[in-house]
């Protein structure tokens, strides 16, 4: 059967491999104590394919993208959601106080109390309910909507877009770029921030959280790169998250358990008994010079 690209119209695609998602049920009730069996409505398998065009990957079918009752047991992690990224700050960097921004996803309106106390003029969407309600209570100008109803109100109208940790779980990106760039002002910037696909984050390969039901696309620079050949665009920047100290502990169990298969050396310069040493390094500084989770888009709408 064949199974177009997301995010090129009619775009060819190759399978990558199939999951079996009874073996993802499992492991979401063991690790997270949460049932996503009804999240996948019986089916046997789910596809992960890659765009030829593009080099984005996603999943298949698009019905097993999260729903809202996911993402709610979700937030009983504290580690779920961040009031402060990596992101937020760069974005913070290229604002200027005379740009009206619009934040899609704004959750309980963290970015937004941010922008707001930097002299931003700033609105925020979201489609999670009890969000908004929080938001709202804190007096921050969040509101309860969808990215086609924010495209429709604010066409034209925005001096930047920002979305961050979003993308990556939308079943159809290009919709939801092509809504995005609607809301700008020709000239207007489109900032995405996602998890970087080509990051050490590639090795954890039983990362439940970068699969469905939860992630449905993944994204690297060289995918961002491609999208001047589908949208009016041009990418302005594209930044690297530097390894955040949270990530420190990850980073080295991945690289230990990849290591441990790999070449006798490596084995020896990092196992169980050699990773506290470098985690003095990397506490040091060291964590600085690396690639960590995440990756940084700046667009600019060319028409």
């Amino acid at each position: 059967m064949y199974i177009p690209s997301p995010l090129v119209e009619n775009g060819p695609t190759e399978l990558v491999e199939e999951i079996d998602a009874e073996f993802l049920v499992y492991r979401w009730r063991k690790v997270f104590d949460i049932d996503v069996s009804a999240e996948f409505g019986g089916l046997d398998t789910i596809k992960r394919l890659r765009c030829e065009q593009t080099g984005l990957e996603f999943f298949y079918p698009h019905s097993v993208a999260g729903s809202g009752d996911l993402y709610t047991q979700l937030q009983r992690y504290d580690w779920y959601y961040m009031a402060d990224k990596w992101e937020h700050q760069q974005a913070l960097k290229d604002m200027r106080a005379d740009d009206p921004v619009l934040e899609v996803g704004a959750g309980d309106g963290d970015f937004v109390r941010h922008a707001l106390s930097e002299g931003v003029k700033i609105v925020g969407t979201e489609i999670n309910e009890d969000a908004v309600l929080r938001a709202q209570k804190l007096g921050l100008p969040v509101e309860l909507m969808n990215l086609e109803e924010a495209a429709e109100l604010h066409k034209d109208k925005m001096g930047i877009v920002v979305s961050f940790q979003v993308l990556e779980h939308v079943a159809n990106p290009r919709e939801f770029i092509e809504l995005s760039l609607r809301i700008l002002k020709p000239g207007g910037y489109l900032v995405l921030s996602v998890p970087n696909r080509e990051s050490f984050i590639k090795h954890a390969h039983d990362n439940l959280l970068d699969m469905p039901p939860h992630h449905m696309t993944r994204w690297s620079a060289s995918t961002f790169q491609m999208l001047p050949t589908i949208f009016p665009v041009r990418v302005e920047s594209i930044r690297y998250e530097p390894l955040q100290p949270y990530h420190v502990d990850w980073y080295l169990v991945l690289h230990e358990r990849r290591l441990r298969t790999g070449s006798r050396i490596g084995h020896i310069v990092l196992n169980q008994k050699t990773i506290s040493f470098w985690k003095l390094l990397f506490d040091a500084g060291l964590r600085k010079r690396i690639k960590g989770h995440s990756i940084y888009v700046k667009l600019q709408k060319l028409a």
